[in-house]
């Protein structure tokens, strides 16, 4: 997969990190909202801005005095967790065949650090903007990255992260982006935002593509949504027919694959190759 490297121009923020000097009173702000003796509300917009990618969480507070501010938060795993985790509460699951190892650390427990500050901005939406283009720089760097496409700063992400996040950008420098819980909604969403996008690239000439590329850039991002959705799919179903395969042990309570197949309007052949256990049991 190429690395969407054009799109890195469109992290550039507005501000740049407080120094440690200017840092020090809203610092002391924050800590003063997140200690246990505060008893007020956390001061985030309202829609609340905020998402994390890999280790880092961006999030928009309007501070009482400094006003709208962006905070950088780097999360680190507590050496020993995962182990004792894997012993303990999340044994059944290693039990079960997931790898433990390959889980996220936010399963786990963690430290924070405030790493970066940025402040200074003339309003809300100011500071909201700054928040997404690094939200951008953490989707375009993350080994989490799934599936993009777009012509040239125009474009679709999506990336996995605590949720799963699904990235619009613009020519104009607009970035928006919409979370789902679940991969399956999420590469659908992304599947509905580059057939959008292919629409645009066709019939919207503020969108620059020289002459005679429109219909080729239009059907090749319809091929890369529907390729994302089409393996998701597979991967969904693959996943969720094994865990029923898996636990669904009792004779008198197995699914009916022939019922099953028959109102999906396919053969069990399909199915049973997606169950390890009833593989034997494939019509040749």
């Amino acid at each position: 997969m190429k690395h969407p490297e054009a799109l890195a121009s469109l992290t550039e923020t507005v501000r740049e990190p407080l120094n440690d000097e200017a840092r020090i009173p809203i610092d002391e702000a924050i800590q003063r909202i997140t200690s246990d003796e505060y008893e007020g509300e956390v001061p985030a917009l309202d829609p609340p801005e905020f998402y994390r990618i890999d280790q880092t969480l961006i999030e928009v507070w309007d501070l009482p005095k400094y006003g709208p501010a962006v905070l950088e938060i780097v999360y680190t795993e507590v050496p020993g967790d995962r182990q004792a985790k894997k012993n303990g509460i999340f044994k059944y699951h290693d039990e079960m065949g997931a790898d433990l190892d390959e889980w996220p650390s936010w399963h786990f427990e963690e430290t924070n650090e405030l790493v970066s500050v940025r402040a200074g901005y003339t309003s809300v939406d100011e500071a909201r903007a700054d928040a997404r283009r690094l939200l951008l720089k953490l989707a375009i760097n993350s080994p989490e990255l799934r599936f993009f496409t777009g012509w040239g700063l125009d474009a679709v992400l999506v990336v996995r992260a605590q949720n799963w996040y699904t990235i619009r950008t613009k020519h104009n420098g607009t970035i928006e982006f919409w979370v789902d819980e679940e991969p399956l909604e999420a590469h659908g969403r992304y599947a509905n935002k580059a057939t959008q996008l292919a629409r645009e690239v066709r019939n919207n000439f503020d969108i620059p593509v020289p002459p005679g590329m429109r219909k080729v850039a239009e059907a090749f991002i319809q091929r890369e949504a529907a390729n994302a959705s089409l393996l998701q799919a597979r991967q969904s179903l693959r996943i969720i027919l094994e865990s029923i395969d898996r636990h669904d042990t009792d004779a008198d309570k197995k699914m009916n694959i022939a019922e099953l197949a028959r109102n999906l309007y396919t053969d069990r052949a399909n199915l049973y190759k997606l169950m390890p256990s009833r593989q034997g049991n494939r019509r040749r």
